[in-house]
């Protein structure tokens, strides 16, 4: 089974709830900043401004390794904890800077590949240090970089 959220998601959101990584009362430490941070680069259309849907939100029954495979029909949303992946490999249309502890939506990251998955598709998201989210990213998790 995959986990249905991210480990440094949700330590980054028990930080920002005052629970583990808080530096001072009150306060996020900046490891725990750093990892409720990830990057997306833009879809040609995408506007930031209203938030960024999914292909297919609300879809249901469609798993992690589906969407790495390439499922158009998707309602996972792709990011990479690595700024420069982002810029780089996807940022043709611009680039946001997403705060994960805004995102009330599911997140999965597989940035050290897919539970239970072997080869190809656990690499790429390797690779890419992909984090998931679904459905939706709300234009208040966003800022954009590029």
């Amino acid at each position: 089974a995959i986990a249905h959220a991210a480990s440094s998601a949700g330590a980054a959101q028990a930080a920002a709830r005052g629970g583990a990584g808080v530096a001072e009362a009150g306060q996020i430490s900046e490891s725990a900043r750093e990892a409720s941070i990830v990057y997306r680069g833009l879809a040609q259309g995408e506007d930031p401004t209203k938030g960024i849907v999914a292909r297919a939100p609300g879809l249901r029954n469609v798993d992690p390794k589906s969407h790495v495979a390439g499922l158009r029909a998707s309602p996972w949303i792709s990011t990479t904890k690595d700024k420069r992946i982002a810029i780089e490999k996807y940022g043709r249309y611009g680039v946001v800077q997403i705060d994960l502890t805004k995102v009330r939506s599911e997140i999965v990251d597989i940035s050290n590949g897919i539970p239970g998955v072997k080869g190809r598709l656990s690499q790429w998201a390797k690779h890419d240090k992909e984090v998931l989210i679904r459905d939706f990213i709300p234009p208040e998790a966003i800022i954009r970089i590029q």
